[in-house]
């Protein structure tokens, strides 16, 4: 029965570090669908989002230039994009950049360049082509990251572009609820199993 208690003890160190994948779909952000196009704010869910803006695109009375942007589209109505510039997401805590759904917001073929950063020393960097048309999804995978650089461009990268992003997927290792639960159920199991020992022996 020795191997019991330790079993236990490995399993519970190793729970607080479970994090499901999350995804931002941008749907939750209160503003005028039909006039405005605003940046998203900081704190929403837990990322400073500097440069980041949201639309609607099927809404917003800004013309075609701006429903191109609703090849985007995978959840609902809004889409995350940026104007002609780079875009920052980043966290006052590592997390993992899983993936995205992304397409071209011009009425041509993008490039888009994600580089991937912690306290400012950059760690990876991926690039796609983004063509016009519906969002596909491109994983990254860039593991324990702070910080998250978005540029895209044409023309060999010497013209800024625009592109549309949702379903935005990410992991922090942070406990949930039901994790805790977890952890308590086995401190008891823990606690059950080396009182039953101490009877045994003193038995």
């Amino acid at each position: 029965m020795k191997i019991v208690p330790a079993v236990l003890c490995g399993a519970l160190l190793a729970l607080p570090n479970f994090a499901r994948a999350s995804v931002i779909d941008f749907e939750d952000l209160n503003f005028d669908h039909a006039t405005d196009f605003p940046s998203v704010p900081d704190g929403y869910r837990g990322f400073s989002w500097n440069g980041v803006r949201v639309l609607d695109p099927a809404a917003y009375a800004g013309g075609v230039y701006f429903a191109v942007l609703g090849g985007g589209i995978v959840s609902g109505t809004n889409v995350a994009t940026n104007p002609p510039l780079g875009m920052t997401i980043s966290s006052g805590s590592p997390f993992d950049f899983v993936g995205a759904y992304l397409t071209s917001g011009e009425i041509f073929d993008v490039v888009i360049e994600v580089l991937g950063s912690k306290e400012g020393i950059p760690l990876y960097s991926q690039s796609y082509l983004l063509p016009v048309g519906p969002a596909g999804y491109y994983s990254f995978g860039f593991a324990g990251v702070d910080s998250l650089f978005f540029s895209a461009g044409f023309g060999g990268g010497a013209i800024l572009g625009r592109f549309a992003m949702d379903d935005f997927t990410f992991v922090k290792p942070v406990p949930e609820p039901e994790t805790y639960a977890l952890v308590l159920a086995g401190l008891g199991i823990l606690a059950s199993v080396t009182r039953r020992k101490n009877k045994a022996l003193t038995a």
